[in-house]
């Protein structure tokens, strides 16, 4: 919601003047929104990370764009695969242990969600430190070795992406094992020579095993609960 909204600032030339920040909530935080907000806006944005069943997970560090766990109400591990400790940079599922639930205590519980370890913070606060939430298991890229992985949008290549073409909205779903749609809403239709790009790119990000499709839906797909994500898998 943010993005449509610091894009059709953009577009009609209103900007709120008097704000200091923008605080973000729910869903993953877009790559590339927080310095669109910045060049449009001029204010920053500062993101939290929560659950419903545990409340507040992690809270962004004031000096930097990681996230702070808030360990003082809630018992947050990041484990690998054999379900041990990730170390900085590695990524791994989120397990929650509430402090702060007396009715009902969740211990260790699963959230299903992914996050990567990061460095300790030099801010002072102490507090252990992800780098980013990374989203739900059931969004992980199939590959059709049968093998599957994180499709890493959030990594910095997205941003070559929209700058190909005059990309409004993109959405990537994995329909086949070995095909992948690439949804886009457009601020005109492409041309061949773009639709080549991506397709090219799409290859490259996520393997020229893939077959690329690419669509044009007026409107792009939402979860039940509202949230918009830019990878599912509906395998």
């Amino acid at each position: 919601m943010l993005d449509r909204l610091v894009r059709r600032s953009e577009r009609t030339g209103f900007r709120p003047s008097r704000l200091k920040q923008v605080l973000t909530i729910s869903e993953n935080l877009a790559p590339g929104l927080r310095e669109y907000c910045r060049e449009v806006w001029g204010a920053p944005i500062v993101d939290t990370y929560s659950t419903r069943e545990a409340g507040y997970l992690a809270l962004q560090c004031p000096d930097a764009e990681h996230y702070h766990l808030q360990s003082e109400t809630v018992l947050v591990e990041i484990l690998n695969s054999v379900g041990e400790a990730c170390a900085p940079g590695e990524i791994g599922r989120v397990i929650v242990t509430a402090l702060h639930n007396l009715a009902m205590p969740l211990l260790r519980y699963d959230v299903g969600d992914y996050a990567e370890a990061g460095e300790p913070c030099p801010c002072g606060r102490g507090l252990p430190v992800i780098r980013c939430i990374l989203g739900r298991r059931q969004n992980m890229l199939r590959l059709p070795s049968g093998g599957e992985r994180w499709p890493l949008l959030s990594s910095g290549d997205i941003g070559k992406l929209v700058a190909l073409a005059p990309i409004r909205q993109y959405q990537f779903a994995q329909t086949h094992r070995d095909r992948i749609e690439v949804r886009l809403r457009v601020g005109r239709p492409l041309t061949d020579d773009e639709a080549r790009v991506i397709v090219d790119w799409a290859h490259a990000k996520f393997g020229g095993a893939f077959r690329i499709e690419l669509t044009f839906p007026a409107e792009l797909s939402r979860t039940a609960s509202g949230k918009f994500e830019d990878f599912i898998s509906l395998l």
